[in-house]
């Protein structure tokens, strides 16, 4: 009997302390998992020590307000670039007055740019690409306390450093594109050329060889695609005249003593027909733009042909102009 007692209270006990265990393991369990979870590493989020110069020498500005870094960790959390690849250049006004900051969006850091712009009127007053470093700004300009009235000036981010880049240079640079020898190098137009070069050329020969034709006599670029050949160039085509055309697609033509043409085509569709308008860009030394209409021709002396909106016919020499 005394046996039996004493099996019966084994038994127990052991059910008990499994019991028990199954608690405390339970427990444990618990607690190890809210200890992961507290571990685990928040978001990074940008604050007043993660930006590079809250404020510029002789202004009242302030890149360090609870307002910026809420609209900073808004760029963060979107994760969309819209310079430099990885980066975005973000303004703001205020006042009269524009400013700019570079948001690393790998870093996580702001950098802001040590200067203002006053935006002048029918003037685009930024210029910058999602494919290169190099940013424009045109209009009246204020660093320190110098102002400089209607100017286009230009920098390169390097490294949370921004470095002046003249206008020279740039057209050195777009010039070094142009003349360079690669799979890359932009095509010019092949002399003696018209617009309507492709139909012309499938009247004798079969549209394949049009086509091959096309792309080395008569190579028609869009902004997409000079934006990976010449992103220097691209900063010249961004001009504010340039971007009102709405053009599709861009043509260049050899190089005539100083001066350098592209040939804007805009595309025109309507439930009738599909049509093209022309304008000849002359690039440099100063930007001009001239509106062709419907057609053009250039004889293998550089002489362009064109008609006014009064159906006048135009001759202009370009090695002269």
């Amino acid at each position: 009997m005394n046996k039996l007692f004493f099996l019966r209270v084994m038994v127990a006990f052991t059910i008990s302390f499994n019991v028990c265990s199954a608690k405390e393991n339970s427990s444990w369990g618990d607690y190890s998992q809210d200890s992961t979870q507290a571990k685990s590493p928040a978001v990074k989020e940008i604050h007043k020590i993660d930006v590079k110069g809250c404020s510029i020498d002789f202004d009242e500005v302030n890149f360090c307000t609870k307002k910026l870094l809420k609209d900073y960790n808004s760029v963060l959390k979107n994760k969309v670039s819209n310079f430099d690849k990885n980066k975005f250049l973000i303004n703001f006004k205020e006042r009269n007055d524009l400013y700019l900051a570079v948001i690393d969006l790998e870093s996580k850091k702001v950098y802001t740019f040590p200067a203002s712009l006053s935006v002048m009127l029918n003037i685009k007053p930024i210029e910058f690409s999602l494919n290169n470093s190099i940013f424009c700004l045109s209009g009246n300009f204020n660093q320190y306390r110098n102002s400089y009235t209607a100017v286009k000036t230009c920098y390169v981010y390097n490294n949370g450093s921004f470095d002046f880049k003249s206008r020279v240079e740039l057209e050195k640079e777009v010039k070094k594109d142009n003349n360079t020898s690669s799979n890359n190098e932009i095509k010019k137009l092949s002399l003696p050329i018209s617009s309507d070069f492709f139909s012309k050329c499938t009247e004798k020969n079969l549209v394949k060889k049009c086509e091959q034709l096309e792309k080395s006599n008569n190579r028609p670029y869009t902004l997409s695609e000079l934006q990976k050949i010449s992103p220097n160039l691209v900063v010249f085509l961004n001009d504010s005249k340039v971007n009102s055309l709405n053009a599709n697609a861009f043509r260049f033509l050899p190089e005539f003593k100083d001066s350098f043409y592209s040939i804007a085509e805009k595309y025109i569709d309507t439930e009738e027909e599909s049509s093209s308008e022309f304008y000849l860009i002359k690039i440099k030394p100063i930007l001009n733009i001239e509106k062709m209409g419907d057609y053009y021709s250039i004889d293998s002396s550089g002489v362009i042909s064109y008609k006014d909106k009064n159906g006048k016919l135009l001759k202009i020499n370009l090695k002269q102009e």
